[in-house]
C-alpha cells in the first residue's frame, strides 16, 4: 500500500524539477516538501520554478551562448537571473565538450596519451627544459583535436608521427595559474604549422574572450573551443545548442 502511494506521488509530481540540477527524480517528504534524489536539494512545490524554458528564451540562450555573449548581458536581454544563465551556459558547454570527446574516442579510442611522449617529441628541446605538456594536437579527417597528457594512461593505438604538435606551459607555475601568455603551441614541422598554429590561435582567442572564467574548468573549455573550431564550416553549433536546451 505504501509503495503504491509512493509511486502515485511520483507520477503526480513528475512535472516538477529540481531548481538546482533540473532533474525530475524527486521524492516527497513527510512535511510535503520535495527532495532531489541526485543533488539532495530540498524545496517546496510553491518554490519550484517552471524549469521548462519558453521557446523564445531557449532560442535567446542558445544564440547568446554560441555568440559568446556575456552572462550579465544575456540575463538583462532575456530578463533572467544571471545564475540561471550561468547554469544553462554551463550545461551547453558540458554537452559540447562531450560531443567533441565522443568524436575523439571514435577516432583514437582514448582522449589522453602518455605525458612521456612529449619527451620524445622532435621539437621538445625548443620548448625549454621546464616545459610542462598539456596536450598533443592531432588530426583525423577534417578535425583537429587535443589528446590530453596524462602521467599514467594506456598506450594509444597510433603512431607518434600523427601528432601535429604539442600544447605546453613554459613551467609548472604557468600551468597552475593557467597563464595563457605562457602557454604555447609547438608544431612538429613546417607542414604542421599551417594546421596546429591556427587551431591554437582560435582556441586561445576564445579563452581570452571568457576573461579568466575558463580557469575553473580549463579542459572543458578547451573541448568547447575545439568543438567550435571543428564546426566552423558545418555550423551545426546553434542548432545543437537549441536542441540541448529543448531537451531540458
Amino acid at each position: 500500500m505504501q509503495m503504491n502511494q509512493t509511486l502515485q506521488q511520483h507520477e503526480i509530481h513528475s512535472t516538477l524539477q529540481c531548481p538546482t540540477c533540473s532533474t525530475s527524480r524527486l521524492y516527497q517528504l513527510a512535511d510535503g516538501r520535495f527532495k532531489c534524489s541526485l543533488c539532495r536539494k530540498i524545496f517546496s512545490a510553491s518554490a519550484n520554478r517552471q524549469s521548462r524554458l519558453a521557446p523564445v528564451v531557449r532560442e535567446g540562450l542558445a544564440t547568446a551562448f554560441w555568440n559568446m555573449d556575456g552572462t550579465a548581458d544575456t540575463a538583462n536581454a532575456l530578463d533572467l537571473n544571471i545564475k540561471t544563465v550561468q547554469k544553462y551556459f554551463g550545461l551547453l558547454r558540458e554537452h559540447l565538450a562531450k560531443l567533441s570527446r565522443q568524436t575523439i574516442l571514435q577516432q583514437f579510442e582514448s582522449d589522453t596519451l602518455p605525458a612521456a611522449w612529449f619527451q620524445s617529441f622532435p621539437q621538445q628541446q625548443s620548448c625549454g627544459q621546464t616545459a610542462n605538456p598539456i596536450a598533443a594536437i592531432v588530426k583525423s579527417g577534417d578535425a583537429i583535436n587535443f589528446l590530453f597528457a596524462a602521467p599514467v594512461t594506456s598506450q594509444p593505438r597510433f603512431q607518434e608521427t600523427a601528432i601535429l604538435g604539442w600544447l605546453f606551459a613554459q613551467d609548472d607555475e604557468s600551468l597552475q595559474r593557467l597563464n595563457l601568455d605562457r602557454i604555447h603551441c609547438q608544431s612538429r614541422d613546417s607542414d604542421s604549422i599551417a594546421l596546429a598554429t591556427p587551431f591554437w590561435r582560435f582556441i586561445k582567442q576564445g579563452l581570452i574572450h571568457y576573461q579568466g572564467g575558463f580557469r575553473h574548468h580549463f579542459f572543458q573549455y578547451l573541448r568547447e573551443m575545439e568543438f567550435r573550431y571543428n564546426d566552423r564550416q558545418k555550423q551545426r553549433g546553434p542548432d545543437i545548442c537549441l536542441h540541448i536546451l529543448a531537451a531540458e
